[in-house]
């Protein structure tokens, strides 16, 4: 005996009781996930939250690596703006230490003048030269100012030399110890005066003319005799080094200038007594 088949026997009904049964689980499903999706809404969501979750994360992913960047770049605007900050106060602490030095150099200048018999006039060293033995030095003053040749040079440790060439903004100092200079000087101790100071194209020089029997020491201290008109009586020159007598009628004395000449920034131009120097002009 065959069977017949139900869904064809009665087909309205199993039409029926299939969508009961399928219209029973999608409800159970749908109140045991989101009671308040449809079931067509579940299944959207099904199917794209996985793309959903990726698109999340790629969006996590780059907003942080965006801000990342950005703090980056903020900190290296800052690195740069706190670089060049520090090397103003760098400049303006180089300028700061210059002016300083400046103001000790002016004012040990300032005190020379006070204290010196002849009037002065100040002067700032723009060049210098030794070629072997030649000695020289240029001064931003000249014939504008007032300054003439053969007038003295001084800084405040002593002599510096006297003006060789005068031009209207500038002049040239042959320095002390060129080979051709000649400074009357005279012994600190012994007084003796008859003397002149000769350069040696360093730091030292000799003093000429010294007879045998006049006592040298060394240390002694070598001051201008103010014999040549050039500078006053007194002012240091040098120190003796050493000091020979020689078959000859005069010794043979070596002298360490007090002026450093390779480190001299401003000096100061003797004015002679009968001479008066016009205002210096701008």
């Amino acid at each position: 005996m065959s069977s017949k088949n139900p869904f064809k026997q009665f087909p309205a009904v199993s039409t029926l009781v299939l969508l009961e049964v399928l219209t029973f689980f999608a409800i159970s499903y749908q109140i045991q996930v989101e009671p308040r999706l449809s079931l067509l809404e579940k299944m959207g969501l099904t199917v794209i939250s996985p793309f959903l979750d990726v698109s999340h994360n790629v969006q996590d992913y780059l907003q942080t690596k965006f801000q990342r960047g950005k703090k980056m770049e903020e900190l290296e605007s800052e690195n740069t703006e706190l670089k060049a900050r520090l090397e103003n106060l760098e400049n303006v602490q180089i300028s700061l230490n210059e002016e300083r030095l400046r103001s000790a150099r002016l004012e040990k200048l300032l005190e020379l003048e006070q204290h010196f018999p002849w009037k002065l006039q100040a002067a700032e060293v723009i060049g210098l030269s030794n070629l072997q033995g030649d000695a020289m030095m240029i001064i931003n003053k000249g014939s504008a100012h007032g300054l003439q040749r053969e007038w003295g040079v001084l800084c405040p440790k002593g002599v510096v030399g006297i003006i060789w060439e005068v031009s209207p903004y500038y002049s040239k100092v042959m320095t002390i110890n060129n080979t051709s200079s000649a400074i009357a000087g005279m012994l600190e101790q012994s007084r003796y005066r008859d003397a002149y100071v000769s350069g040696g194209g360093d730091q030292t020089g000799r003093l000429e003319n010294v007879p045998n029997f006049i006592n040298v020491y060394p240390k002694d201290i070598v001051l201008t005799s103010g014999l040549d008109g050039i500078f006053p009586k007194g002012i240091p020159i040098g120190t003796i080094i050493s000091a020979q007598q020689t078959s000859l009628m005069f010794q043979e004395i070596q002298v360490h200038f007090q002026a450093v000449f390779t480190k001299l920034e401003e000096v100061m131009v003797v004015i002679p007594q009968d001479d008066s120097a016009p205002e210096e002009q701008p």
